[in-house]
């Protein structure tokens, strides 16, 4: 018993921790081959600016994220932060946020499942009318091709690392 509660508690919490909304957000990250080279920053210490920029500040680099409609903003955000410090940035400046509407078409499906075979037909009438039973008598799922709303989330950016000391 306890063998088997420890098994479950164990793979549940590998279920947890695997990392389910790493999987929904992600970000991608441009360097501006002009922009100097730094070595990578902590991802904690960068910061996400929506509106002006409140010290001087170079441009290093372009980011993107985007997430299903299972992510968050803050999972997109928490995505940029890592890709910029991995170039060095010490902010990233939001140019664009969105939550575009797609469609997403599933082209539908027809699905027919006999019935167990084992029973034989002797006399011919009951033969010619085995297929028809057969069909009638099996499990028939039915599909329909449907568009289906989905709302991902967008941001793009710019990867900034500032001219004068930060002030804390």
């Amino acid at each position: 018993m306890n063998r088997i509660l420890f098994l479950l508690i164990t793979v549940l919490f590998s279920f947890c921790f695997s990392g389910c909304s790493s999987l929904n957000a992600k970000a991608h990250v441009a360097p501006y081959p002009s922009a100097s080279q730094y070595a990578p920053t902590d991802a904690k210490q960068v910061y996400v600016y929506y509106n002006q920029v409140p010290f001087r500040y170079e441009v290093i680099g372009e980011i993107d994220s985007s997430g299903n409609e299972a992510a968050t903003w803050p999972d997109l955000e928490k995505q940029m932060s890592k890709k910029a410090a991995q170039i060095g940035g010490q902010g990233v400046l939001i140019q664009y946020k969105a939550a575009p509407e797609l469609t997403r078409h599933h082209s539908g499906k027809l699905e027919i499942k006999s019935p167990a075979a084992g029973t034989t037909q002797n006399n011919t009438a009951a033969t010619q009318n085995s297929g028809i039973n057969n069909l009638l008598n099996s499990n028939v799922t039915f599909d329909p091709p449907r568009d289906e709303k989905v709302y991902t989330k967008e941001m793009r950016g710019l990867v900034i690392r500032f001219s004068e000391p930060t002030r804390s």
